[in-house]
Protein backbone atom coordinates (compact mmCIF):
# COMPACT_ATOMS: atom_id res chain seq x y z
CA UNK A 1 0.00 0.00 0.00
CA UNK A 2 1.17 3.53 -0.73
CA UNK A 3 -0.47 5.34 2.20
CA UNK A 4 1.16 5.31 5.62
CA UNK A 5 -1.51 4.70 8.28
CA UNK A 6 -0.90 5.67 11.92
CA UNK A 7 -3.61 4.99 14.51
CA UNK A 8 -1.55 5.33 17.72
CA UNK A 9 -3.35 8.55 18.65
CA UNK A 10 -6.55 6.54 19.20
CA UNK A 11 -5.02 4.33 21.88
CA UNK A 12 -4.91 4.64 25.68
CA UNK A 13 -1.11 4.40 25.67
CA UNK A 14 -0.95 7.65 23.67
CA UNK A 15 -3.82 9.81 24.95
CA UNK A 16 -4.76 8.22 28.28
CA UNK A 17 -8.28 7.38 29.38
CA UNK A 18 -9.92 8.82 26.26
CA UNK A 19 -8.12 6.24 24.13
CA UNK A 20 -9.02 2.62 23.37
CA UNK A 21 -7.44 -0.09 25.51
CA UNK A 22 -5.88 -3.29 24.24
CA UNK A 23 -8.40 -5.25 26.29
CA UNK A 24 -11.28 -3.48 24.52
CA UNK A 25 -9.78 -4.26 21.12
CA UNK A 26 -9.39 -7.94 22.00
CA UNK A 27 -12.96 -8.05 23.30
CA UNK A 28 -14.35 -6.58 20.08
CA UNK A 29 -12.36 -8.93 17.87
CA UNK A 30 -13.62 -11.92 19.86
CA UNK A 31 -17.20 -10.73 19.25
CA UNK A 32 -16.56 -10.12 15.53
CA UNK A 33 -13.84 -12.59 14.54
CA UNK A 34 -14.46 -12.50 10.75
CA UNK A 35 -15.71 -9.01 10.05
CA UNK A 36 -13.86 -8.46 6.75
CA UNK A 37 -14.33 -11.93 5.28
CA UNK A 38 -18.04 -11.88 6.18
CA UNK A 39 -18.37 -8.63 4.23
CA UNK A 40 -16.89 -10.38 1.22
CA UNK A 41 -19.13 -13.44 1.68
CA UNK A 42 -22.09 -11.05 1.63
CA UNK A 43 -24.67 -13.36 3.14
CA UNK A 44 -27.14 -10.46 3.30
CA UNK A 45 -27.05 -9.85 -0.45
CA UNK A 46 -25.79 -6.28 -0.12
CA UNK A 47 -24.72 -4.36 -3.28
CA UNK A 48 -20.95 -4.82 -2.98
CA UNK A 49 -20.01 -4.97 -6.66
CA UNK A 50 -17.60 -2.09 -6.01
CA UNK A 51 -15.40 -4.62 -4.19
CA UNK A 52 -15.10 -6.70 -7.36
CA UNK A 53 -12.39 -4.45 -8.75
CA UNK A 54 -11.43 -7.01 -11.39
CA UNK A 55 -14.88 -6.80 -12.98
CA UNK A 56 -14.72 -3.02 -13.01
CA UNK A 57 -12.05 -3.19 -15.73
CA UNK A 58 -14.88 -4.11 -18.10
CA UNK A 59 -16.62 -0.84 -17.25
CA UNK A 60 -13.34 0.99 -17.78
CA UNK A 61 -12.83 -0.49 -21.26
CA UNK A 62 -16.36 0.47 -22.30
CA UNK A 63 -15.79 4.05 -21.15
CA UNK A 64 -12.40 4.26 -22.86
CA UNK A 65 -13.98 3.30 -26.18
CA UNK A 66 -16.76 5.84 -25.77
CA UNK A 67 -14.42 8.65 -24.67
CA UNK A 68 -12.36 8.20 -27.86
CA UNK A 69 -15.45 8.98 -29.92
CA UNK A 70 -15.70 12.38 -28.23
CA UNK A 71 -12.03 13.29 -28.41
CA UNK A 72 -12.82 16.36 -30.53
CA UNK A 73 -15.50 17.69 -28.20
CA UNK A 74 -14.76 20.71 -26.01
CA UNK A 75 -17.08 20.40 -23.01
CA UNK A 76 -18.61 17.61 -20.98
CA UNK A 77 -21.53 18.54 -18.73
CA UNK A 78 -22.18 15.91 -16.06
CA UNK A 79 -25.60 16.23 -14.44
CA UNK A 80 -26.08 14.21 -11.28
CA UNK A 81 -26.58 14.37 -7.54
CA UNK A 82 -24.74 12.96 -4.53
CA UNK A 83 -22.91 9.74 -5.30
CA UNK A 84 -23.37 10.32 -9.03
CA UNK A 85 -20.92 13.23 -8.94
CA UNK A 86 -19.05 13.52 -5.62
CA UNK A 87 -16.46 10.85 -6.40
CA UNK A 88 -15.82 12.37 -9.82
CA UNK A 89 -15.49 15.85 -8.36
CA UNK A 90 -13.08 14.60 -5.67
CA UNK A 91 -10.70 13.06 -8.21
CA UNK A 92 -11.00 16.09 -10.48
CA UNK A 93 -9.99 18.39 -7.66
CA UNK A 94 -6.75 16.46 -7.24
CA UNK A 95 -5.66 16.60 -10.88
CA UNK A 96 -7.28 19.55 -12.66
CA UNK A 97 -7.87 23.26 -12.28
CA UNK A 98 -11.25 24.65 -11.14
CA UNK A 99 -12.20 27.74 -13.14
CA UNK A 100 -15.59 28.29 -11.53
CA UNK A 101 -18.01 26.92 -8.99
CA UNK A 102 -18.67 23.78 -11.01
CA UNK A 103 -16.23 23.94 -13.94
CA UNK A 104 -12.82 22.30 -14.29
CA UNK A 105 -10.28 22.69 -17.08
CA UNK A 106 -7.48 20.40 -18.19
CA UNK A 107 -5.64 20.09 -21.46
CA UNK A 108 -7.94 22.52 -23.25
CA UNK A 109 -11.11 20.63 -22.29
CA UNK A 110 -13.75 21.62 -19.77
CA UNK A 111 -15.69 19.36 -17.44
CA UNK A 112 -18.73 20.85 -15.75
CA UNK A 113 -20.38 19.07 -12.83
CA UNK A 114 -23.91 20.31 -12.34
CA UNK A 115 -24.82 18.76 -9.00
CA UNK A 116 -27.07 21.23 -7.26
CA UNK A 117 -30.26 23.10 -8.12
CA UNK A 118 -29.09 26.69 -8.31
CA UNK A 119 -29.48 29.31 -11.02
CA UNK A 120 -25.90 30.51 -10.58
CA UNK A 121 -24.57 27.04 -11.43
CA UNK A 122 -26.89 26.81 -14.42
CA UNK A 123 -25.71 30.19 -15.72
CA UNK A 124 -22.10 29.06 -15.38
CA UNK A 125 -22.89 25.85 -17.23
CA UNK A 126 -24.54 27.67 -20.12
CA UNK A 127 -21.74 30.25 -20.25
CA UNK A 128 -19.09 27.56 -20.81
CA UNK A 129 -21.29 25.39 -23.07
CA UNK A 130 -22.91 27.79 -25.50
CA UNK A 131 -21.27 27.66 -28.92
CA UNK A 132 -19.07 24.66 -28.03
CA UNK A 133 -19.15 21.00 -28.99
CA UNK A 134 -20.83 19.56 -25.91
CA UNK A 135 -21.44 16.12 -24.46
CA UNK A 136 -24.31 16.09 -21.97
CA UNK A 137 -23.93 13.22 -19.47
CA UNK A 138 -27.06 12.53 -17.40
CA UNK A 139 -26.24 10.31 -14.42
CA UNK A 140 -28.80 8.58 -12.19
CA UNK A 141 -28.93 4.92 -11.25
CA UNK A 142 -32.70 4.92 -10.76
CA UNK A 143 -33.30 7.31 -13.63
CA UNK A 144 -35.77 9.15 -11.41
CA UNK A 145 -33.53 11.75 -9.71
CA UNK A 146 -35.68 14.87 -9.72
CA UNK A 147 -32.81 17.35 -9.97
CA UNK A 148 -31.28 15.51 -12.95
CA UNK A 149 -34.60 15.48 -14.81
CA UNK A 150 -35.10 19.20 -14.13
CA UNK A 151 -31.64 20.14 -15.40
CA UNK A 152 -31.98 17.85 -18.43
CA UNK A 153 -35.22 19.58 -19.40
CA UNK A 154 -33.51 22.97 -19.42
CA UNK A 155 -30.22 21.98 -21.05
CA UNK A 156 -31.77 19.92 -23.85
CA UNK A 157 -33.86 22.95 -24.73
CA UNK A 158 -31.17 25.63 -24.29
CA UNK A 159 -28.48 23.76 -26.26
CA UNK A 160 -30.67 22.23 -28.98
CA UNK A 161 -29.38 24.61 -31.67
CA UNK A 162 -25.75 23.43 -31.38
CA UNK A 163 -23.80 20.22 -31.70
CA UNK A 164 -24.73 18.37 -28.49
CA UNK A 165 -24.36 14.64 -27.91
CA UNK A 166 -26.09 12.92 -25.01
CA UNK A 167 -24.73 10.07 -22.89
CA UNK A 168 -26.98 8.59 -20.23
CA UNK A 169 -25.45 6.67 -17.33
CA UNK A 170 -28.12 4.65 -15.60
CA UNK A 171 -29.45 1.18 -14.81
CA UNK A 172 -30.00 -0.85 -17.95
CA UNK A 173 -33.52 -2.00 -18.64
CA UNK A 174 -35.51 0.28 -16.37
CA UNK A 175 -36.22 3.87 -15.41
CA UNK A 176 -37.22 7.06 -17.27
CA UNK A 177 -33.66 7.93 -18.33
CA UNK A 178 -33.17 4.49 -19.87
CA UNK A 179 -36.44 5.02 -21.78
CA UNK A 180 -35.26 8.49 -22.86
CA UNK A 181 -32.04 6.99 -24.25
CA UNK A 182 -33.91 4.34 -26.26
CA UNK A 183 -36.42 6.80 -27.68
CA UNK A 184 -33.72 9.24 -28.83
CA UNK A 185 -30.90 6.82 -29.67
CA UNK A 186 -28.65 8.34 -26.99
CA UNK A 187 -25.50 6.56 -25.85
CA UNK A 188 -25.95 4.39 -22.75
CA UNK A 189 -23.46 3.58 -20.04
CA UNK A 190 -24.49 1.00 -17.41
CA UNK A 191 -24.39 1.43 -13.66
CA UNK A 192 -23.97 -2.07 -12.21
CA UNK A 193 -26.99 -3.27 -10.25
CA UNK A 194 -24.73 -4.36 -7.39
CA UNK A 195 -23.14 -0.92 -6.91
CA UNK A 196 -24.87 1.89 -5.01
CA UNK A 197 -24.46 5.58 -5.82
CA UNK A 198 -21.98 6.64 -3.14
CA UNK A 199 -19.89 3.54 -3.88
CA UNK A 200 -19.84 4.10 -7.66
CA UNK A 201 -16.53 5.92 -8.15
CA UNK A 202 -14.99 2.78 -9.72
CA UNK A 203 -17.69 2.52 -12.41
CA UNK A 204 -18.76 4.34 -15.57
CA UNK A 205 -20.23 7.04 -13.30
CA UNK A 206 -16.71 8.44 -12.82
CA UNK A 207 -14.67 6.64 -15.47
CA UNK A 208 -16.28 8.38 -18.46
CA UNK A 209 -15.94 11.98 -17.17
CA UNK A 210 -12.36 11.40 -15.99
CA UNK A 211 -11.34 9.87 -19.32
CA UNK A 212 -13.00 12.70 -21.27
CA UNK A 213 -10.81 15.29 -19.56
CA UNK A 214 -7.68 13.17 -20.00
CA UNK A 215 -7.19 11.63 -16.55
CA UNK A 216 -5.83 8.12 -16.12
CA UNK A 217 -8.84 6.35 -14.67
CA UNK A 218 -7.03 3.03 -15.03
CA UNK A 219 -4.37 4.08 -12.52
CA UNK A 220 -7.07 4.91 -9.96
CA UNK A 221 -8.77 1.54 -10.46
CA UNK A 222 -5.41 -0.22 -10.33
CA UNK A 223 -4.61 1.40 -7.00
CA UNK A 224 -7.89 0.13 -5.57
CA UNK A 225 -7.32 -3.33 -7.03
CA UNK A 226 -3.81 -3.54 -5.58
CA UNK A 227 -5.04 -2.47 -2.12
CA UNK A 228 -8.12 -4.68 -2.11
CA UNK A 229 -6.60 -7.87 -0.68
CA UNK A 230 -4.96 -6.07 2.23
CA UNK A 231 -8.18 -4.23 3.10
CA UNK A 232 -10.18 -7.47 3.32
CA UNK A 233 -7.96 -9.35 5.75
CA UNK A 234 -9.36 -10.48 9.08
CA UNK A 235 -5.95 -9.73 10.60
CA UNK A 236 -6.34 -6.63 12.76
CA UNK A 237 -2.70 -5.49 12.71
CA UNK A 238 -2.34 -5.93 8.94
CA UNK A 239 -5.60 -4.40 7.72
CA UNK A 240 -5.81 -0.60 8.19
CA UNK A 241 -9.52 -0.54 7.33
CA UNK A 242 -10.28 -3.12 10.04
CA UNK A 243 -8.14 -1.23 12.55
CA UNK A 244 -9.83 2.10 11.88
CA UNK A 245 -13.37 0.70 11.91
CA UNK A 246 -12.67 -1.23 15.13
CA UNK A 247 -11.15 1.76 16.92
CA UNK A 248 -13.82 4.15 15.66
CA UNK A 249 -16.55 1.82 16.90
CA UNK A 250 -14.93 1.39 20.32
CA UNK A 251 -14.55 5.16 20.70
CA UNK A 252 -18.23 5.50 19.77
CA UNK A 253 -19.42 2.71 22.07
CA UNK A 254 -17.09 3.20 25.05
CA UNK A 255 -16.12 6.90 24.96
CA UNK A 256 -19.17 8.61 23.38
CA UNK A 257 -17.09 9.89 20.46
CA UNK A 258 -19.72 10.71 17.82
CA UNK A 259 -17.93 13.23 15.59
CA UNK A 260 -15.29 12.45 12.97
CA UNK A 261 -13.20 15.22 11.42
CA UNK A 262 -11.29 14.83 8.16
CA UNK A 263 -8.65 17.58 7.97
CA UNK A 264 -6.69 17.58 4.72
CA UNK A 265 -3.39 19.44 4.54
CA UNK A 266 -3.39 19.70 0.74
CA UNK A 267 -5.62 21.76 -1.53
CA UNK A 268 -5.52 18.88 -4.02
CA UNK A 269 -7.24 16.62 -1.47
CA UNK A 270 -9.81 19.09 -0.17
CA UNK A 271 -12.41 17.91 -2.70
CA UNK A 272 -12.50 14.47 -1.11
CA UNK A 273 -14.18 15.99 1.94
CA UNK A 274 -17.64 16.22 0.35
CA UNK A 275 -17.43 12.64 -0.96
CA UNK A 276 -16.30 11.44 2.46
CA UNK A 277 -19.10 13.32 4.26
CA UNK A 278 -21.77 11.64 2.13
CA UNK A 279 -20.17 8.22 2.47
CA UNK A 280 -20.18 8.38 6.27
CA UNK A 281 -23.42 10.28 6.89
CA UNK A 282 -25.62 8.40 4.43
CA UNK A 283 -24.09 5.00 5.18
CA UNK A 284 -23.97 5.10 8.99
CA UNK A 285 -26.77 7.41 10.08
CA UNK A 286 -29.38 4.71 10.58
CA UNK A 287 -31.72 3.00 13.00
CA UNK A 288 -30.06 -0.05 14.50
CA UNK A 289 -31.56 -3.00 16.34
CA UNK A 290 -29.33 -4.25 19.15
CA UNK A 291 -30.46 -6.77 21.78
CA UNK A 292 -34.03 -6.55 20.53
CA UNK A 293 -34.41 -2.76 20.87
CA UNK A 294 -34.18 -0.08 18.18
CA UNK A 295 -31.87 2.91 18.51
CA UNK A 296 -30.67 5.69 16.22
CA UNK A 297 -26.93 5.49 15.56
CA UNK A 298 -24.36 7.24 13.41
CA UNK A 299 -21.12 9.14 13.08
CA UNK A 300 -21.23 12.88 12.32
CA UNK A 301 -18.66 13.72 9.60
CA UNK A 302 -16.99 17.13 9.60
CA UNK A 303 -14.69 18.16 6.76
CA UNK A 304 -11.88 20.64 7.28
CA UNK A 305 -8.65 21.75 5.68
CA UNK A 306 -5.38 22.75 7.22
CA UNK A 307 -3.80 25.02 8.08
CA UNK A 308 -6.81 27.28 7.32
CA UNK A 309 -9.23 25.63 9.75
CA UNK A 310 -6.71 25.77 12.56
CA UNK A 311 -8.08 29.32 12.82
CA UNK A 312 -11.65 28.12 13.29
CA UNK A 313 -12.38 24.47 14.02
CA UNK A 314 -9.23 23.71 16.02
CA UNK A 315 -10.46 25.75 19.00
CA UNK A 316 -13.49 23.45 19.23
CA UNK A 317 -11.38 20.31 18.82
CA UNK A 318 -9.00 21.28 21.61
CA UNK A 319 -11.26 22.95 24.19
CA UNK A 320 -14.75 21.84 23.21
CA UNK A 321 -16.56 18.65 24.12
CA UNK A 322 -14.20 15.65 23.72
CA UNK A 323 -16.65 13.79 21.49
CA UNK A 324 -14.70 14.04 18.23
CA UNK A 325 -11.83 12.20 16.59
CA UNK A 326 -9.64 13.93 13.99
CA UNK A 327 -8.04 12.37 10.94
CA UNK A 328 -5.09 14.37 9.56
CA UNK A 329 -4.34 13.73 5.89
CA UNK A 330 -1.10 15.09 4.45
CA UNK A 331 1.24 14.60 1.52
CA UNK A 332 4.98 13.96 1.89
CA UNK A 333 5.87 15.45 -1.48
CA UNK A 334 3.66 17.53 -3.76
CA UNK A 335 4.74 18.30 -7.32
CA UNK A 336 4.37 21.99 -8.01
CA UNK A 337 3.72 23.61 -11.36
CA UNK A 338 6.09 26.40 -10.35
CA UNK A 339 9.23 26.69 -8.30
CA UNK A 340 8.61 26.68 -4.55
CA UNK A 341 9.08 30.18 -3.20
CA UNK A 342 11.48 30.80 -0.33
CA UNK A 343 10.73 33.50 2.24
CA UNK A 344 13.39 36.20 1.91
CA UNK A 345 12.01 39.70 2.38
CA UNK A 346 11.40 41.01 5.92
CA UNK A 347 11.06 44.79 6.40
CA UNK A 348 11.96 46.20 9.78
CA UNK A 349 8.37 46.02 11.08
CA UNK A 350 8.38 42.25 10.50
CA UNK A 351 11.81 41.45 11.92
CA UNK A 352 10.31 39.37 14.73
CA UNK A 353 9.32 36.82 12.05
CA UNK A 354 12.86 36.34 10.76
CA UNK A 355 12.78 32.81 12.17
CA UNK A 356 10.96 31.76 8.97
CA UNK A 357 13.54 33.38 6.70
CA UNK A 358 14.82 30.89 4.16
CA UNK A 359 11.85 28.58 4.70
CA UNK A 360 9.37 27.58 1.98
CA UNK A 361 5.59 27.68 2.27
CA UNK A 362 5.63 23.87 2.42
CA UNK A 363 7.91 24.04 5.45
CA UNK A 364 5.53 26.50 7.11
CA UNK A 365 2.60 24.17 6.43
CA UNK A 366 4.51 21.16 7.76
CA UNK A 367 5.34 23.07 10.95
CA UNK A 368 1.70 24.03 11.42
CA UNK A 369 0.63 20.40 11.02
CA UNK A 370 3.26 19.27 13.51
CA UNK A 371 2.13 21.97 15.92
CA UNK A 372 -1.48 20.84 15.63
CA UNK A 373 -0.44 17.23 16.26
CA UNK A 374 1.35 18.33 19.43
CA UNK A 375 -1.60 20.39 20.65
CA UNK A 376 -4.13 17.59 20.05
CA UNK A 377 -1.85 15.10 21.79
CA UNK A 378 -1.34 17.44 24.76
CA UNK A 379 -5.13 17.84 25.12
CA UNK A 380 -5.52 14.03 25.00
CA UNK A 381 -7.99 14.20 22.10
CA UNK A 382 -8.21 11.14 19.79
CA UNK A 383 -6.53 11.55 16.40
CA UNK A 384 -4.82 9.57 13.66
CA UNK A 385 -3.02 10.30 10.41
CA UNK A 386 -2.86 9.20 6.78
CA UNK A 387 0.29 10.18 4.88
CA UNK A 388 0.38 10.14 1.07
CA UNK A 389 3.86 9.69 -0.45
CA UNK A 390 2.67 12.03 -3.22
CA UNK A 391 -0.52 12.49 -5.22
CA UNK A 392 -0.94 10.04 -8.09
CA UNK A 393 -3.68 7.80 -9.47
CA UNK A 394 -2.88 4.58 -7.63
CA UNK A 395 -2.71 6.18 -4.18
CA UNK A 396 -6.01 7.99 -4.83
CA UNK A 397 -7.61 4.64 -5.70
CA UNK A 398 -6.30 3.14 -2.45
CA UNK A 399 -7.61 6.11 -0.45
CA UNK A 400 -11.10 5.76 -1.93
CA UNK A 401 -11.33 2.01 -1.38
CA UNK A 402 -9.89 2.30 2.15
CA UNK A 403 -12.77 4.54 3.19
CA UNK A 404 -15.46 2.48 1.48
CA UNK A 405 -14.25 -0.70 3.18
CA UNK A 406 -13.77 1.05 6.55
CA UNK A 407 -17.33 2.39 6.49
CA UNK A 408 -18.73 -0.99 5.46
CA UNK A 409 -16.93 -2.74 8.33
CA UNK A 410 -18.04 -0.06 10.79
CA UNK A 411 -21.60 -0.69 9.64
CA UNK A 412 -21.25 -4.31 10.69
CA UNK A 413 -20.18 -3.26 14.18
CA UNK A 414 -23.12 -0.81 14.38
CA UNK A 415 -25.51 -3.42 12.94
CA UNK A 416 -26.80 -1.20 10.13
CA UNK A 417 -27.19 -1.58 6.38
CA UNK A 418 -24.66 0.91 5.00
CA UNK A 419 -26.00 0.58 1.45
CA UNK A 420 -29.51 2.04 1.79
CA UNK A 421 -30.80 5.52 2.63
CA UNK A 422 -34.45 5.21 3.74
CA UNK A 423 -34.63 8.65 5.35
CA UNK A 424 -33.37 10.32 2.17
CA UNK A 425 -36.08 8.56 0.18
CA UNK A 426 -38.65 9.93 2.65
CA UNK A 427 -37.52 13.49 1.94
CA UNK A 428 -37.67 12.86 -1.81
CA UNK A 429 -41.24 11.62 -1.53
CA UNK A 430 -42.35 14.76 0.31
CA UNK A 431 -40.64 16.97 -2.30
CA UNK A 432 -42.48 15.17 -5.11
CA UNK A 433 -45.78 15.56 -3.28
CA UNK A 434 -45.26 19.31 -2.85
CA UNK A 435 -44.45 19.77 -6.55
CA UNK A 436 -47.54 17.76 -7.47
CA UNK A 437 -49.64 20.03 -5.24
CA UNK A 438 -50.49 17.27 -2.80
Amino acid sequence: MGITYSFDGLLEESIGERGVTQQEIEGLLSRFPQTASLLLQNREGFPIGWLDTKSRYGDLTLCEELAKRYIDYDVLVVVGMGGSTLGTRAVLSAFSNPIGRCTYERGGKKLIILDNVDNALLRETLFHSTGERVVLNLVSKSGTTLEVIAHASILLEELKSQNVSVVITTSIGKGPLYKLALENDYELLPIPEDVGGRYSVFTSVSFFPLLFIGLEAEAILQGAHDARAGLLLDKYWENPALRLSSLTYLLYEKRNVFGHVLMTYSEALEGFGDWWVQLIAESLGKRSVVSGSEASVGITPIKAKGPADQHSLLQLLLDGSPDKVTCFVSVASEELAFEAKVLKYFPKALEEFKFIKGKSLDEVKEAELAGTFSAVRERKRPYYSLLFPSIYGEVIGEFLLFWMVSVSLLGRFLNVNVFDEPAVELGKRYAWQKLKGI
